[in-house]
């Protein structure tokens, strides 16, 4: 994975669950975690180390909402983190 997939990603939104009700990651999270990890992946290819790890990807628990507009589908999300912790492992290995 390049840093550059990490910019301008898009997820569909979190599901609806009823007639007000929508299930799904804060997109605002989300936008911000993504940066995180973009920084991190960048850091590699330029051969440096990161602070952030494929480890704090697995772990970071990410906030939820209820907002329609407001929110990511949870599995194309979680989906695409898991992509980035690979990544970053990768690198990890590759360095250690």
């Amino acid at each position: 994975m390049h840093s550059s997939e990490l910019r301008g990603v898009r997820f569909p939104p979190g599901k609806r669950r009823g007639l007000f009700r929508v299930e799904g990651f804060s997109a605002e999270d989300v936008d911000g975690f993504l940066r995180e990890c973009e920084v991190a992946v960048r850091a590699y290819e330029n051969g440096g180390t990161p602070r952030l790890r494929s480890e704090d990807v697995v772990t970071r628990q990410l906030l939820t909402s209820a907002r329609h507009g407001g929110s990511y589908d949870m599995d194309a999300v979680s989906e695409f983190l898991d992509r980035v912790a690979a990544a970053l492992h990768e690198h990890e290995q590759r360095v250690s």
